[in-house]
């Protein structure tokens, strides 16, 4: 399974973990560099479904989460293709009309 984030949302990288938060959410985990792919202003990062993920909230809490909950997580902060309507607004064709001018105005 994978996720995208974008990298803003990288707080800290070592040579070895990426420290990441989660969007509208006080969480933030430590994933492996070997499981994120940069892609330029965004990443792509793969859970492994048997691995779990230690997040710890902004007061110190460490919380165990799995790698589906993780990736519920994240899937809710995304906008689905379908969810987003697109309107596409036509102005009315104004019509030109015909100015007369005096000819001491011309140069």
């Amino acid at each position: 399974m994978k996720i995208e984030i974008n990298n803003n949302q990288i707080k800290h990288s070592t040579p070895k973990a990426f420290l990441v938060t989660i969007p509208r959410s006080n969480l933030k985990f430590w994933i492996p560099t070997s499981l994120v792919f940069n892609k330029g202003y965004y990443s792509i990062c793969y859970l492994p479904e048997d691995m779990t993920f230690y997040c710890e909230e902004k007061n110190g809490k460490k919380i165990t989460i799995s790698a589906d909950s993780l990736a519920k997580l994240f899937s809710n902060s995304k906008i689905n293709k379908e969810q987003i309507k697109i309107i596409h607004h036509v102005p009315k064709q104004i019509k030109a009309t015909k100015v007369e001018i005096d000819d001491d105005l011309k140069r």
